[in-house]
């Protein structure tokens, strides 16, 4: 069950039932839209606007993902940068009957349609709620160890690889056969 609660006057305003969301939620700093676990949701009307989805991935997740997060072993978490300019998202993407969760790839998301820009390794696993400090460049979180800090922030200023193309060919080329070939996907 998802509810928008007002406070000043202690009334449930909306209400919903839904399935394979989590109690760990996220809201935008306009108050428009909130994450309960990896779905998305207007507040005014509770609608769902979309759903994190490995599908929407620049990259290729773990084996036995098949574009859906495992919402069996339902952890991780979501958080908004302060101008809601950005989503960053970690959920369980073990494969369905694991035992353990794996909640190490850190998601960079529009927040609009949860398009997947970019993802970050993580050390280790996030286990639940995330906030971000009022300046956009850290993330604190509850993890295996207890409490990591990912400082996101700087992350541009770290080795980051994102190709400009979804199809490239990376090969050892030791005598010069594809040299200078440039090899572009059919639209």
């Amino acid at each position: 069950m998802i509810f928008v609660y007002e406070v000043a006057s202690g009334t449930v305003l909306r209400s919903r039932t839904a399935t394979n969301v989590s109690s760990v939620i996220a809201v935008a700093p306009d108050g428009s839209k909130f994450m309960a676990g990896p779905v998305l949701f207007d507040t005014q009307t509770l609608q769902v606007l979309a759903q994190e989805n490995a599908g929407n991935a620049p990259f290729v997740f773990p084996t036995g993902t098949a574009g859906n997060f495992n919402t069996q072993l339902n952890q991780g978490g979501s958080v908004f940068t302060p101008d809601g300019s950005t989503l960053y998202a970690a959920f369980n993407m073990a494969p369905v009957g694991a035992t353990r969760a794996n909640t190490t790839q850190m998601l960079v998301n529009d927040p609009d349609n949860l398009l997947i820009r970019y993802g970050l390794q993580l050390p280790e696993n996030m286990t639940g709620k995330m906030v971000m400090d009022a300046a956009g460049a850290s993330i604190y979180a509850l993890s295996d160890s207890g409490f990591t800090t990912i400082p996101v922030g700087s992350a541009a200023n770290s080795a980051i690889a994102i190709p400009d193309s979804t199809a490239v060919l990376l090969t050892s080329d030791v005598c010069g056969v594809f040299a200078g070939q440039t090899r572009r996907p059919a639209m």
